[in-house]
Order: C-alpha cells, then sequence, then structure tokens
C-alpha cells in the first residue's frame, strides 16, 4: 500500500521493513534511512490474527509479528540487507529483494527458505507480476524484468536512477517513483503483454525528493509524500497530474492508505516522529499521534513504513524495534513547552498537551489542564489541548503540566515537566537609562537580575565615555566610581559582562551587553575670578588666571595667537587659554554668519579620527556693545572639552576669537574660571588701524586655533589634521 526505498550502496543504518497482512490491507517494508519499500497487492489474509513481516535491512533477518498483541511469532534468515517483501497471489510464498544479488523465496507455511533467485545486479525493490516475471530495480538505476524460474533477464530500462515499484491488483500496471531527485519523476508502465509499454510520465510539477506513495486503485488516485513542501501530494492515477497537497512537518517519511480507503496516514520524523491522518474526500486534517519528540543528540528512530488495518484497531510504524499504536483509542502526549524544555523567564505564551482524537474522532466528555497543581482554562481543537495561563510565569525552575481527557468509556492523561530559565538582565540603572542629569553623579550603579540557574560572574568590561573603568559585582550589583569621566551632554556606559552557569548538566556562557545612556545639562555658569588677573592684548582686555604661564603674539604650527595662556598638566592633557584676532568681512555682508558659527564648526571639525558635540551653549553675548556667541565643544576621542567664544564688529569685520581647553574630568571644576574670563572681556567699541585686512576667514581661524590647541595640550597625542569645507551659505531669502 505504499513505496519508497534509495540506493543500498550510499545509505546503511539499521532499521525494519515491515509488511502487514489482513484481508484488504498491503505490505510495507523500509530500507536504509528509512527509506521504505513497499507494494499495494492482494495479499494473504487472515482476519483474526493480522501479520507482520519486518525485514531486519541492517541484518540478515525477516521477523513475523502478530500484529494484535505486538509478539512476535517467528523469523526466517534470508540474506544479507532484506529491502523489499512481495507476497504471491496464493499467500503461499514471500520474495526478499537482498542486497546480496539475489531474491529469496520464503515458504510461509514451513517457515523457511525454499529457493534463491540468484541475479546480476544488488536489487532494491521486487514486484510479482503475471506469466513468472519479476519486475526489479537496482542500486545501478535501473528497472529490469527477470524470469522467477532462472533470474534470466527478459527486458531493461535504464537511467531511471534508484526506484521503488507498485503493481496494480491485477498486475497490469507498474508504477515506478525515483527517489531522491527535484521535480520527482514518476512513470506509469503496463505489464500486461511481453514487455513493458510506458503509458505516461510527470517529471515536473511532483515535489522533491519523494520517499513513499500509496496507491487506491479502485479510485485512480496515488498519494505521494514529497521532500518539499513537507506533506503528501495527491496525484491522479490516470494523468499523473497534481491533485491537491495534505500539508505535514518536517520530514515525511511514510504514507499509508486506510483498508477502506477514508484515510491516508503520513509518518515524520526528526523533529516531531509523528503520526498525520487526513480524509480521503476533503484532505483535511483528522487527526495527530506522536510518536516522540526529536532532540539533538537523539539516537534515529525510523518511523517511516505504515501500514493502516484500521478495522484491527492498530497501525503499524517501522523502527527499531517495529511500534503497535491503536488508532481507535485516543492519547495524549506532552506538548508546549516541550519535556524537559527550558523556557525564558517571564513566560507568557501557550501551554498545550499534543492530542490524539482518535479514528475515527472520539467525543470527549470532559477535560483537565493544570500547571503546577493549578486547574487552568483549556479548550481541545484537535490536535491540540490549550491552556491560557492567568498570569505569566516568573518563578525560575521546575514546572509541572498535566493533561486529561474522558470521553465514554475511557479516560487517558499524561503530565510531564519542564524548566523556567532565566536570563540575566539589567533590572535597573543609576542614572537611569536616557535621563536627563541636572547633577555631575559620582557614582553609577547597575543592579541585575542573574537568572536561573544563578550565572557566575565570569569577565568582563565596562566602558564610561571610551574609558575603561574597573568595577565589582556583588550580589548582583555593580558600583563603579566616574572617576571624573562624566561631561556635559551624552554619556555612555557600555556595559560587557560574560557568565557562565550549569544548565541540563552542562557549562553555559553567555554575555551581557548593554549601552546606557543619561545626558548631563547643568553646567555650573557662575563666574568666578578668584585667581584672575588683568592682561591687555591686541586692543583686548581679559582676566587670565595668574599662575599660568602667559606668553604674547605666539605662533604654534601654522597658527598664531594675540596671546596664550597654559595651564598645568594633567594625566591626559594641559589646560590653555588662546586668543586670535582678525578680519572676517562676512560678518558685515551676512546677518547669519555669527548665529551659524557653532554648527559649522562641529561640522567642520568633525571627521573620521574626530567626533565633536555641543555640550554647552550656544548662547548669545554682548561684549563692549559687540554681539558674541558662547558655546563648549566636547571631544569624544580625546580627554578634552573646548570652551569658544568669538566676537564680531558687524561694521568691520574684525573679530576676537578666544578658545579655552581644559581636561573634561575638570571642566565642571574649572568652569566658574572659564566664565570669569569670558565676563571680563572688553574690546573697542568700534573701528580698527587697518592692519589685519589680510587675516583668515574667522571659521578657518577657529579649526587652526582648535588644531593648535590640540596639539599643545594632549600629551602624547597625534591629532589628524582635516580639510576646511566651505561653510554653508544663507539660505536664500533669509
Amino acid at each position: 500500500m505504499k513505496i519508497t526505498c534509495i540506493a543500498v550502496a550510499i545509505f546503511l543504518i539499521s532499521s525494519y521493513a515491515v509488511i502487514l497482512f489482513d484481508s484488504d490491507v498491503s505490505e510495507a517494508a523500509i530500507g536504509p534511512l528509512g527509506y521504505s519499500l513497499n507494494g499495494n497487492q492482494e495479499l494473504f489474509s487472515d482476519p483474526t490474527r493480522p501479520i507482520v513481516y519486518a525485514a531486519d535491512t541492517d541484518g540478515d533477518t525477516v521477523h513475523v509479528f502478530n500484529a494484535t498483541t505486538g509478539e512476535e511469532m517467528w523469523n526466517v534468515t534470508v540474506g544479507a540487507s532484506p529491502l523489499s517483501i512481495d507476497i504471491s497471489a496464493d499467500g503461499r510464498y514471500m520474495y526478499v529483494a537482498v542486497s546480496g544479488y539475489n531474491v529469496t523465496i520464503v515458504d510461509l507455511q514451513t517457515r523457511s527458505v525454499s529457493n534463491t533467485i540468484a541475479l546480476a545486479f544488488s536489487p532494491i525493490s521486487v514486484r510479482i507480476g503475471l506469466s513468472g516475471r519479476l519486475y526489479l530495480t537496482q542500486s545501478g538505476g535501473a528497472l529490469d524484468v527477470v524470469r522467477e524460474s532462472s533470474g534470466t533477464l527478459i527486458e531493461e530500462i535504464g537511467g531511471i536512477g534508484s526506484c521503488v515499484l507498485e503493481m496494480s491488483p491485477n498486475k497490469t500496471t507498474l508504477m515506478v517513483l525515483q527517489l531522491g531527485s527535484s521535480p520527482t519523476p514518476l512513470y506509469k508502465y503496463s505489464c500486461a503483454g511481453t514487455s513493458l509499454v510506458l503509458l505516461d510520465q510527470d517529471n515536473h510539477d511532483l515535489g522533491p525528493n519523494a520517499r513513499q506513495m500509496a496507491i487506491d486503485w479502485a479510485n485512480e488516485t496515488l498519494y505521494l509524500v514529497c521532500g518539499s513542501p513537507y506533506g503528501v501530494q495527491v496525484v491522479s492515477l490516470s494523468t499523473l497530474d497534481l491533485l491537491g497537497f495534505m500539508p505535514a512537518t518536517s520530514y515525511p517519511g511514510g504514507v499509508a492508505l486506510s483498508s477502506d480507503h477514508t484515510t491516508v496516514l503520513c509518518t515524520t520524523y526528526s523533529g516531531p516522529d509523528e503520526l498525520w491522518a487526513f480524509s480521503t474526500s476533503n484532505w483535511s486534517l483528522v487527526a495527530k499521534y506522536k510518536f516522540r519528540e526529536w532532540a539533538a543528540g537523539d539516537d534515529p528512530v525510523n518511523f517511516h513504513a505504515i501500514t493502516a488495518p484500521l478495522t484491527t484497531g492498530c497501525v503499524i510504524a517501522v523502527g527499531d524495534p517495529v511500534l503497535f499504536v491503536n488508532l481507535s483509542r485516543p492519547a495524549l502526549f506532552p506538548g508546549f513547552p516541550r519535556a524537559g524544555e527550558g523556557v525564558g523567564y517571564d513566560y507568557f505564551g501557550n501551554i498545550s498537551a499534543n492530542i490524539f482524537v482518535g479514528i475515527p474522532a472520539c467525543q470527549f466528555t470532559s477535560q483537565v489542564m493544570m500547571l503546577d497543581g493549578v486547574t487552568v482554562v483549556s479548550h481541545i481543537r484537535n490536535p491540540y489541548m490549550l491552556g491560557e495561563l492567568p498570569s505569566p510565569i516568573t518563578r525560575g525552575g521546575n514546572h509541572t503540566l498535566y493533561a486529561s481527557i474522558s470521553w465514554t468509556g475511557g479516560s487517558t492523561e499524561v503530565n510531564w515537566t519542564f524548566t523556567t530559565s532565566e536570563t540575566e538582565h539589567i533590572v535597573s540603572e543609576t542614572p537611569a537609562k536616557d535621563s536627563v542629569l541636572n547633577y555631575v553623579p559620582e557614582n553609577i550603579t547597575i543592579v541585575l537580575d542573574l537568572g536561573y540557574p544563578i550565572r557566575q560572574w565570569a569577565g568582563g568590561s565596562i566602558v564610561l565615555n571610551n574609558f575603561y573603568v574597573p568595577w565589582i559585582l556583588e550580589n548582583g550589583t555593580i558600583n563603579l566610581h566616574t572617576y571624573g569621566l562624566t561631561m556635559p551632554g551624552k554619556n555612555i556606559v557600555s556595559l560587557h559582562i560574560s557568565f557562565s552557569h550549569v544548565d541540563y548538566m552542562t557549562l553555559v556562557y553567555s554575555d551581557l551587553y548593554e549601552d546606557l545612556e543619561f545626558s548631563i545639562i547643568d553646567v555650573p555658569t557662575t563666574p568666578s575670578t578668584t585667581g584672575l588677573g588683568w592682561h591687555n592684548v591686541s586692543e583686548a582686555s581679559l582676566m587670565l588666571p595668574t599662575s599660568w604661564i602667559i606668553r604674547d603674539n605666539v605662533t604654534v604650527g601654522l597658527t598664531k595667537f594675540a596671546t596664550q595662556a597654559l595651564g598645568p598638566v594633567t594625566d591626559k592633557a594641559r589646560a590653555s587659554i588662546s586668543l586670535q584676532t582678525g578680519i572676517d568681512l562676512n560678518f558685515t555682508t551676512d546677518a547669519q554668519y555669527l548665529d551659524s558659527f557653532p554648527d559649522e564648526f562641529v561640522d567642520q571639525m568633525g571627521g573620521v579620527n574626530h567626533t565633536v558635540y555641543i555640550v554647552e551653549g550656544p548662547r548669545t553675548e554682548q561684549v563692549s556693545g559687540h554681539p558674541a556667541m558662547v558655546f563648549a565643544v566636547r571631544w569624544t576621542e580625546q580627554p578634552i572639552v573646548q570652551k569658544l567664544m568669538v566676537v564680531a564688529d558687524v561694521d568691520s569685520g574684525r573679530y576676537w576669537l578666544l578658545i579655552m581647553t581644559v581636561d573634561q574630568s575638570l571642566y565642571f571644576r574649572e568652569n566658574p574660571m572659564l566664565e570669569g574670563v569670558i565676563s571680563s572681556f572688553s574690546v573697542p567699541e568700534g573701528g580698527h588701524d587697518g592692519s589685519l585686512d589680510e587675516a583668515p576667514l574667522v571659521l578657518k581661524v577657529a579649526l587652526g586655533i582648535a588644531l593648535g590647541a590640540l596639539l599643545a595640550v594632549l600629551v602624547g597625542m597625534v591629532v589628524v589634521a582635516l580639510n576646511v569645507w566651505p561653510r554653508r551659505k544663507t539660505p536664500p531669502g533669509a
């Protein structure tokens, strides 16, 4: 009632070939890797005691079972690797295709080998035809017709690959299915005469990697399992056209047709090993029986070749050993979460049990589902019993699921356990993620949930604003000191911690990555003149730190300063205050030139090796009746903050540019002093002496001063020169 195989020379693993005989049932056999070899014959009939013949393809024996009790009745040695079985029309003899270049004939009455037909090839599939002819496929990729009496070759059709066979009950039609091809070739031959006649073939619209077929000869319908998409294809036997599809899951292995032709059964493996039952009238799913849940590392169990004598209330699925299943009785199986599985923290998904409703389907009188001993609302939605969680599962550890169903005349139940394995995660942090602060935090605290099972710290790092900082993890809490690394604007804490824990007796490693950002907006701006003294230069007057080194008319690289004050050196940078003055006639022609200066400065100073952003301001000031712009920038890749003020005489174009540089860790402390310098700054109220007509544009000067300041104050640091792009022009109509 079904057929599938693969070349013996390619695959060899332990499996069984099964053949079941009943009043109107076929035989089935399974070859290497579970590719089944089967036929659809008028077979030996014993309504009171169905018989199952199972060929051990990795051995040399055919085992004979009572299908009702599952007990082995007898066995017979037939030769190495028996692959396919067929029964003579009178039910007296069993023909076994053996990989050792022969067909073994077993007398079913004497339960012994009565004859051996020698062949010139290794057979895969065997079918008995008319007039003493045997039809065989071989591992070399050919269909052969031989004489039963001598094994003499009568006819051979080559070039068809590894194939399996089906023979019509009247032995006049032979179906040939080619394995391992995409699309699947299917051939239909007439074998009524002395030679094979090809009647039809299909090699275009059938799915790939077909494994087995079952044929309803009376209704001219062929059922074919295929590798993609997963399921059963319904094929017209008269035209070989694809009529429909019954979807299953990975990977379909076997297919069988019930004796009353109302149900198609399909087995799947390598995932959940299941039996799928479909209605032949509308191709809908009738029921699903789960053999087991497959997991990585499991030994293969080939639940593939099947026969379906529904009149006896059982189905045979091939494995090692042979499995007998009663289809007339409902059954329950673990569902989701799967038995022994771990699910995540705060789980609020579905819970379910797999339910087999029986064939025909039973009407259930009651059902119960419980989680950890507490009943939950449940529904039956074939093929599942679904439970509704009243709230998330927040407790880590083992949990028990229980399900039961009752029907008139019986009941069944199942229970299993699963684990909620909480993943380590951040519970809270101070300062909070994405918070905006008006103070400078001295410490940062991060609270972790170490999950279930509890994770153990295995290593890691924490970076604050691109600087590694020391930290400790104690009882799930991380405390770290900011070491003055927090600054105005965006602050980033990059957390990377490695953990280890034992899960299901296996050491597991995991990592927690997180970027926690917060912003600081408040900068102390009250001017302080403590420690400052007056200094006059280039018609400007300002207060500078008296303890600093002050020099006038200084050139650093290509940058000229009217004055420069150099402060103390830290382990990262040296403080400085630099003043430059010049002429830029854009101040006289472009009303937005001064307003756009901060953005232009940031845009043009930013580059591949520099990230600059404004951390204070910009704000407008009035200095000696002239407009001024004040702002501060931070260099993310460099440990400095630069505070700038540009003062412009919009009548003459003269400007004064003040750039003050400090270590980023000292900015909050030193900013009142920088504001004192700014508040003290004064210049002439108008006009100029004409000595600076050739001075460069103020933006270019600012860029030069900024780079010069970097060169002057950074200790052991190389600064990459930046190109100066044209400034964005004032929008039309502005």
